[in-house]
């Protein structure tokens, strides 16, 4: 997954932790009715690995 994910890695368990300590604190009192995306980019699409890239550029040129 790091090979094809936006930011080239997948993030662990603590990077969602992270945006739930900051949703449930005062930093955070004036946000409501929000979806916070903790995606690092995904809904964006995934890059191709160098292999898909192989393939989608061998099966293009045929």
């Amino acid at each position: 997954m790091n090979d094809i994910h936006v930011l080239g890695y997948c993030p662990e368990g603590d990077v969602i932790a992270d945006a739930c300590v900051f949703l449930a604190s005062d930093k955070a009192r004036f946000i409501t009715g929000h979806v916070m995306n903790v995606s690092g980019g995904a809904e964006l699409g995934y890059r191709a690995s160098m292999q898909t890239a192989a393939a989608i550029s061998y099966y293009a040129t045929r």
